[in-house]
């Protein structure tokens, strides 16, 4: 049986165009869902969508770059990574994100990518929910930052990471740590309102946390339901070191 790492290893390696050995990882009923090829249901539909998905990788040249696993004891697991696109003559990194449901054989009965399109067409692409009803138990830490969040807060949103702490968003800008301090990224994310999310699915190692989520407010607007992940990395005094976001929503105007 396979580890949720070495599961993420065979899928970077599938979308350099070798699909057989992660394509073994999948279970009949398996759903399978990417920004690229929406969604698929069972592994026929998946194998195929894979293929798909591949194909996309390969036009840009992708180079795949493995970062870490988050895993749970009750089959839910996260992993991130960096695909660098060949784009106008540049390398250019995108960070991705999995989220894994696994069978008790360790075979894959749910497999959702997450990563912005921005790089590739230079605008935001609308992918809508994934999940319906179905909330997550948040930690005291993320629930904080939830809260931060949906109430247009800064300085509370702020003070929840180290003082050289980051977030970074879709499209792998970096804001705060030694240089400027992130209470200003908070303060221009919030300049017309907070951002609203459902958290749905949440895995929690102790030192690393990682949930997928559905935005539907910004800036006190409503905008239409998207899909998207976040992970958090904390620090031995239990404050955030950095939070790393994966959706493609764009900030309302």
């Amino acid at each position: 049986m396979e580890t949720p790492a070495n599961l993420f290893s065979l899928f970077l390696e599938s979308l350099g165009g070798r699909t057989s050995r992660f394509c073994e990882q999948l279970s009949d009923s398996v759903v399978l869902d990417t920004p690229i090829t929406g969604k698929a249901v069972g592994r026929l539909q998946s194998e195929d969508a894979l293929n798909r998905l591949s194909a996309w990788f390969r036009d840009y040249n992708a180079r795949l770059e493995y970062g870490r696993t988050v895993a749970g004891s009750d089959g839910y697991a996260a992993a991130e990574g960096k695909a660098f696109l060949q784009l106008d003559g540049w390398d250019v990194g995108v960070p991705l994100a999995v989220a894994m449901d696994l069978n008790p054989s360790q075979k894959l009965t749910g497999f959702r990518l997450y990563h912005t399109l921005w790089p590739v067409k230079h605008a935001h692409t609308l992918r809508g929910p994934l999940f319906d009803s179905e909330r997550a138990t948040l930690p005291k830490d993320v629930a904080d930052y939830h809260h931060a969040l949906e109430n247009g807060d800064a300085a509370k949103a702020a003070g929840l990471f180290e003082s050289d702490g980051t977030v970074r968003e879709p499209s792998g800008g970096i804001s705060g740590g030694r240089e400027t301090p992130l209470s200003r990224f908070f303060e221009w994310a919030f300049q017309a309102g907070g951002v609203s999310l459902h958290y749905h699915r949440l895995v929690d190692s102790g030192s690393h946390v990682a949930a997928e989520y559905t935005c539907y407010r910004w800036a006190n607007k409503e905008i239409p339901p998207q899909a998207g992940m976040e992970f958090w990395d904390r620090s031995d005094s239990g404050l955030f070191r950095a939070v790393r976001i994966y959706d493609d929503v764009e900030q309302p105007s």
